[in-house]
């Protein structure tokens, strides 16, 4: 998943440069963007896109969860379609029967089904700031496994990006952030 990199704010760039100095780029970037993922991490968490439509239900279609995932062992009861603990050939299940698809295993584990993307939290807990030119940032992930989990969940809910409410929002922002160190140079 690449991250994504602060929208163009020309015009707020070329004030600050006019100022020569006087107001470090990088930081107000990183502020910026500080800014925006503070407004992209709640969207995501209510199950919007970046065109503002929700993100799909959860599954209902079957399927075994294994008793091996880290996090949840002491959740998941290995027990297959019958209810049983073991197959017919005496041999121990190693996962859970869903009949109810992802849906109802996260509703069995105490999640809600309205979050997304938030079994654990670590995915969208690792989306940090980084610098990334000398007048630029960008919101990226910190850890390579998130990031992955990230560019696999991306294609199906479509979250990574920016809204035109959040770009409307962080411009404005990013406006109010500038007068605030104008005034700082210039007192």
């Amino acid at each position: 998943m690449k991250p994504i990199t602060m929208p163009n704010y020309k015009r707020v760039v070329a004030k600050i440069k006019k100022l020569k100095g006087a107001i470090e780029v990088r930081k107000f970037m990183e502020l910026c963007a500080i800014h925006q993922l503070g407004e992209m991490r709640p969207r995501v968490l209510r199950g919007i896109n970046v065109t503002g439509g929700k993100f799909p239900a959860y599954s209902t279609k079957a399927f075994y969860f294994p008793k091996k995932t880290p996090g949840l062992r002491s959740k998941v009861k290995p027990v297959g379609k019958t209810g049983k603990k073991t197959f017919a050939n005496g041999n121990k299940h190693k996962s859970q029967y869903f009949a109810g698809g992802y849906s109802e295993f996260r509703r069995k584990m105490g999640l809600s089904n309205r979050n997304r993307l938030s079994l654990r939290g670590k995915m969208l807990a690792s989306m940090t700031v980084k610098p990334y030119t000398a007048d630029g940032a960008q919101i990226a992930f910190s850890r390579r496994i998130e990031n992955l989990k990230a560019a696999g969940n991306n294609e199906k809910y479509n979250f990574w990006g920016f809204t035109r409410d959040e770009q409307k929002s962080n411009l404005n922002f990013a406006d109010r952030l500038f007068q605030d160190e104008l005034k700082e140079v210039m007192e």
